[in-house]
Formats: C-alpha cells, structure tokens, sequence
C-alpha cells in the first residue's frame, strides 16, 4: 500500500509519494519510486500506486519506455497525455508480449475458478453427509447451482471503460479453447455439461472485461501538472488490472481542473482516511458508523412509538405513515446537515488556505499529508504500510517540473554523470 497526495491552486501542484511497498502482505520494503516526471521538457508528473508492478513489469520501466515513445510530443491537456499514455500500453510489445499477457490473465483466471471449485466441494461434502452419497446428475446440479447466481451477475455488470459486449463475444470465441482447458484441468472429473461450459466461458471473459475483480493486478495512476493549453493544472487518474489482447482494462478517469471558480484542490490517493478526517474534521469510518446508528435508532423509535398508537383506524395509519416517512427522512436530515458543518468549518478553510499557498508551501504541505498518514500507520498495530523517505516535486507553468525531495539509492556525488541526463 501507499499514500499519494496532490495538493493544486492556480500557481502549481504539489505531487509526494512515500516510499513503502508490501511484499506479500507481510513485508515492508521503504525504497519504491512512485513519483516520476513524465519527461525533462513537459511540466507534467505521473505517480503510480497499489501494486508495485504492471503484468509484472515494474512501474519505473513502463515509464521509461513510454518517456521514449513521446518523441517530444506536446500536449494541449494533461488528460491527453493520461490517454495517450493508456493508448501506448498495448503497443509495448517488448513490455507485454502477447505470450506474458495470455499467462499472467488466464493463470489468474485459473485461480478465480479453483476458488470456485474449493467452494463446490464444501457443497458436495455436506450434500455426502446430509444423504451418505449423491449421484453425478446431483453433482452437477450442486456445481450448475452454484455459478448460476455468478454467470447471472456478471452478464448483467457494466463493462469497464472502453470495453463493450462485442469484445466479449470476440474474446470468448478466440480463447474458447484454452479457457474450456482450464476448465477441464480445474473440474478434473465432475460432471458438466457443453452447454454449461459454453457459459463458463462467458463468465471467465467477463471476468476479463468487466469490475477490477483481480486486487493483485491493480494500480492506479495519476497525471498532474499543465497542458500547452491550460492556464491552471489539471490532473487526470485511473485505476486499471492489466494489458490483454489490445486493450488496458482500466477505470472511468478521473479529471479535475482547477479554475476560477474552483482555485485550490487537495486529491489523496490510495489510503486516503488520515487526509480525509483532517480535511472533513472527521474520519470516514466514524462518519458511516453515525449514519448507521442514526438508521437504527429512527427505526426502533418508529416500531416503539407505533405500539403506543391510538386504536383509530383513520388516526393509526395516518401515524403510521408519518413515523414510515420520518424513519427515512430524519437520519438523512442529519447526516446532511453534518455534511455542510464538515464543509464550512473544516474543509473551505483548508481550502481557502491552499488557493493562497506558494509553490514551497504546497511541497510542504503535500509532504506533511503524506507524512500524517505514515505517522498514523506506524502508531497503530497494523502493518506500516506508508513510510520510508517521502518524494515530493512541485509543477509550474513557468518552471516545470521541480524536484523538492527526492531519494537516491545511490550517492549522487558519485555519479554527477546521472544529472546530465534526461530524468
């Protein structure tokens, strides 16, 4: 995990990143990159965050190639430089070859399906005990049974951006083969029909197609800084699972501009509570516990009061319907009004702060977010999931991309060569 922040006004954005990464969920490593400038010429930064790799290839060499790919090529916006970014993924073919992809999607489509099957032989061994034995026609209908609610689900879920059902069909038909091996390789003996693997097959592409389901695959990026176009920064991020045949299964991006209605913004990314609870005044978490309390408590006053109602019909359901609407109503009256008392008393102050700040005061304050959020972790008894050294580069129209912090795993003072490159 990490935590990555971006704070902007209409002078600059502030860009920090901390250096933790977690090996396996049990290891902590403070010496990952995540912040880098896209190149020496373009005031435009690009941080990556979640897993440390894409199919594998880590983040550091994705952006070097794609660096070469730009040719000195300028952009109007920094949303065309995210897309042309999305579109340079598949092309990479000595990143992901099309064998690298095929293994990495279908072995953890392999994974997904013996989950599956773990599961359906829970089913069968408690059908065995409830009856002493069952037939293969049971068998089968125990494992029909239980993918018939998935295949139902995942053919009525959305398509992930860019994707649509003709892909789908394509796909289904061009990897049948292998998918219906590792369908048989995973079922091993129990009894399937053709037609059931037909649909199979259909799940194991939608899959492939629709929600980020596979977390072990997924990053997400982030551009900031300024197009040849903009006047003020804008930023532009996306989560996405991999590269498969031609495409990147990435999420809807997310774009801000700062403008003049709108001067300051501050965006975390990935663990983002500790920035939220000092921005909002309260930690997300409390804040859906008292919306929940909140539903609870109008429902067991609504049920009390309703025993104590008079025996008039016409008086009864009239009661009742008013303490129906105000077990509905009220809880959402308060959460809303905590809403605005959260928005005026602790985040427009913040924000009103941040439209002024100058291009070092954003490092700062960026860094120190970044740094809330570790020293947060570090006093909990969980794992200290942010932490290390905390990169931070400043991006201005006039200036470019700054670097504020940043670590070096090797003693710059030997190797002044390095600096003459383009970084």
């Amino acid at each position: 995990m990490t935590a990555e922040i971006s704070v902007m006004n209409k002078l600059a954005v502030a860009m920090a990143a901390d250096s933790a990464v977690t090996v396996v969920g049990k290891k902590v490593y403070n010496t990952s990159s995540k912040l880098f400038p896209v190149t020496h010429d373009l005031p435009i930064g690009i941080m990556f965050y979640g897993n440390a790799h894409l199919m594998n290839v880590p983040w550091e060499t994705v952006v070097a190639d794609f660096r070469k790919s730009l040719k000195g090529k300028r952009f109007d916006h920094v949303k065309e430089c995210g897309e042309e970014f999305l579109r340079f993924l598949p092309t990479a073919k000595t990143l992901f070859s099309e064998e690298s992809q095929k293994k990495i999607v279908f072995g953890f489509i392999r994974v997904v399906f013996q989950d599956h099957i773990n599961k359906i032989d829970g089913n069968i061994k408690s059908a065995i005990e409830a009856k002493g034995q069952v037939t293969d026609i049971e068998v089968g209908q125990l494992v029909e049974q239980h993918f018939a609610s998935e295949i139902a689900k995942w053919d009525q879920a959305a398509f992930v951006e860019g994707m649509d059902a003709a892909i789908t069909k394509s796909a289904s038909k061009k990897y049948e083969k292998e998918l219906e091996q590792i369908f048989v390789d995973t079922f091993q003996k129990l009894p399937v029909s053709t037609i059931f693997l037909e649909s199979l097959v259909r799940l194991a592409t939608n899959y492939i197609y629709k929600a980020l389901i596979f977390d072990v695959f997924r990053s997400g990026v982030v551009f900031c800084g300024f197009g040849e176009s903009e006047k003020y920064p804008s930023l532009f991020s996306t989560e996405l699972d991999f590269v498969f045949d031609g495409v990147v299964k990435h999420t809807q991006p997310n774009l801000h501009s700062i403008t003049d209605g709108s001067p300051a913004s501050v965006h975390p990314f990935a663990q983002q509570d500790v920035v939220a609870s000092f921005l909002k005044g309260i930690d997300p978490n409390f804040f859906s516990l008292i919306d929940g309390y909140m539903k609870t408590f109008f429902e067991q006053l609504s049920t009390t009061l309703a025993g104590a109602l008079p025996t008039d019909e016409g008086k009864k359901e009239e009661l009742q319907a008013l303490l129906e609407n105000l077990k509905d109503s009220a809880p959402k009256a308060v959460m809303q009004k905590l809403e605005e008392v959260s928005q005026v008393s602790f985040v427009a102050p913040v924000m009103s702060a941040a439209q002024v700040l100058s291009k070092d005061d954003l490092a700062h304050m960026a860094e120190a977010l970044v740094s809330l959020t570790s020293f947060r972790r570090k006093i909990s008894l969980d794992l200290d999931t942010v932490g290390g050294p905390i990169d931070v580069a400043v991006i201005s129209k006039k200036d470019g991309f700054i670097w504020i912090k940043r670590k070096h795993y090797f003693d710059p003072k030997l190797n002044p060569h390095y600096f003459g490159r383009e970084q």
